[in-house]
């Protein structure tokens, strides 16, 4: 049951936010994934996205634009045209360390740690303004960060506006922002392994815990447009919990025709859940559930492969990505071949089946290093932005798709590796991303040809090698977190560079 503490007014601030299922509790190949039915939970998700045979959840990847929405749409133009930069008030260049001192307990249960930034005012995915957004939370951003959950940090100037909870481990990000409220996980024992699990939420003008409650530790909560969805502590319920109090306003039995082991999902703003067989995950196919917003009411739509994952939504309509098989051939499954798009209609169910195309293929980092791979299907991290579907691969090749007919927009070979998925500016109509070391990129949206690129940061901290870097704008700002570090650039002068770091409270 939540624990509340009086709550002033909340200005709105965010429109939910999606995210994706499935998540292993340890590095290797895929294998062995913890599913609510299998007898263990892992109180952290840590790989991007993994099947939906996992049976666990996970926020959707990197916190950058995945629901498709028509004004992602924008065309390129001439050098001569392209306006200035529009910035928060006052901004300057500027970069922060997200860690301080923490107790000496360690638990060693990570490989690599989804963190990242959300915007205040923003959908923590969709990137469009929620209605009364405040310029003063529409300015600040929402930061994990090693030694606490989340920092509330200025974007003009980087100044840390207040820190809230205690952790030894990098934390993970930030669900959302919502209603003047920021919402996070907790884990309350980080010494115990399988330990409970909480969703928080805090008062974005203060800092404060306002609300708490425990959810089921292998699947985290998301927002949507009727609350914050979530498992039950015990894994046998969809709950929605008031985004505003914490209260639960509906229950509903976790279970498909596929299965019981089941895990939330939200999807273009809208809450479904996923099930599979809790006897054998493994076993398919799977089961997808559109669950109602106001009372919680249960309709099952059409099956699912186990080899399909998440990307958001067009058009209100779910879209996944599916793999060549269930096996991973690459190290935390970030190179994966896929074979098609699914798109599922909210209304009847019905999954329209979108084949992608072969690709040059780039190199086969599952083979050893510098291994051509010869023409294959799009290969990597799958992310939708706009109307379209970017595969990142390790090796730094982006591979974009259309994600109505599945047709090769472009593919190109950045030779920066280990990118984070991609952000569009709307202004440049260009692709942002960032690697784990600070190097930035801008890609041209139509033509994938490299706009700029910098070099990496002096120090970005111990934790690069730990930590999935991410992207977001604040206006035209480039906010980035790269190891222990988050940073801005302008995009019209990205290699300038602060010359001291951001103040703290």
């Amino acid at each position: 049951v939540p624990t509340s503490t009086p709550a002033s007014a909340h200005t709105p601030t965010s429109t939910p936010a999606p995210f994706a299922p499935g998540a292993p509790t340890a590095p290797g190949d895929g294998k062995g994934l913890s599913t609510p039915g299998s007898g263990g939970r892992g109180p952290r998700r840590r790989a991007r996205r993994v099947l939906i045979a996992a049976g666990t959840a996970l926020a959707v990847a990197v916190v950058v634009s995945q629901v498709g929405n028509a004004d992602n749409e924008g065309t390129s133009a001439d050098a001569s045209d392209t306006p200035a930069a529009a910035l928060p008030t006052g901004w300057q260049p500027w970069q922060v360390n997200l860690t301080r001192a923490a107790k000496d307990s360690v638990v060693n249960n990570v490989d690599t740690v989804e963190s990242g930034c959300v915007r205040g005012g923003l959908s923590a995915s969709s990137g469009s303004s929620a209605p009364g957004g405040s310029s003063e939370s529409g300015d600040s951003v929402y930061c994990a960060g090693t030694g606490f959950t989340v920092a509330r940090i200025d974007a003009a100037s980087g100044r840390i506006k207040w820190r809230f909870g205690s952790n030894s481990q990098a934390a993970e990000r930030p669900l959302g922002v919502q209603d003047g409220l920021v919402y996070a996980h907790v884990q309350p024992n980080e010494d115990t392994v399988f330990s409970t699990q909480q969703v928080v939420a805090i008062d974005t003008d203060t800092g404060k815990r306002v609300w708490s409650g425990k959810i089921d530790a292998g699947s985290p909560a998301a927002l949507f447009s009727g609350g914050v969805l979530a498992m039950s502590d015990e894994g046998k319920e969809f709950v929605a919990l008031d985004a505003k109090t914490g209260k639960p306003q509906w229950r509903t039995p976790a279970k498909s025709s596929a299965g019981t082991s089941c895990a939330p999902a939200v999807l273009g703003g809208a809450p479904y859940g996923i099930c599979v067989n809790a006897e054998d995950p493994f076993k398919g196919p799977a089961g997808f559930v559109r669950l109602d917003p106001v009372d919680g009411t249960a309709r099952e739509l059409d099956e699912l492969p186990l080899a399909a994952e998440p990307l958001g939504a067009i058009e209100g309509q779910p879209l996944f990505a599916v793999r060549q098989s269930l096996e991973s051939e690459s190290r935390n499954g970030q190179d994966e071949p896929y074979k098609e798009l699914l798109r599922v209609n909210p209304t009847s169910g019905a999954v329209t089946r979108i084949s992608l195309p072969d690709t040059s293929g780039g190199t086969d980092t599952s083979s050893g290093p510098n291994t051509s791979r010869g023409r294959s299907t799009p290969r990597g991290t799958p992310s939708l932005v706009g109307d379209a579907v970017y595969f990142v691969r390790p090796d730094g090749t982006v591979t974009a798709t259309s994600a109505a007919k599945g047709a090769l927009l472009w593919e190109m070979d950045t030779q920066i590796e280990n990118l984070s998925a991609p952000v569009l500016s709307k202004t440049y109509d260009n692709l942002y991303f960032v690697n784990r070391y600070g190097r930035l990129l801008a890609l041209d949206r139509l033509r994938g040809t490299e706009i700029w690129s910098t070099e990496k940061l002096d120090d970005p901290g111990t934790s690069a090698e730990d930590r999935l870097p991410s992207v977001l704008l604040v206006k035209d700002a480039i906010v980035a977190v790269a190891g222990d570090t988050a940073f801005s650039v302008d995009p019209d002068q990205p290699d300038e560079r602060p010359s001291a770091a951001a103040t703290t409270n």
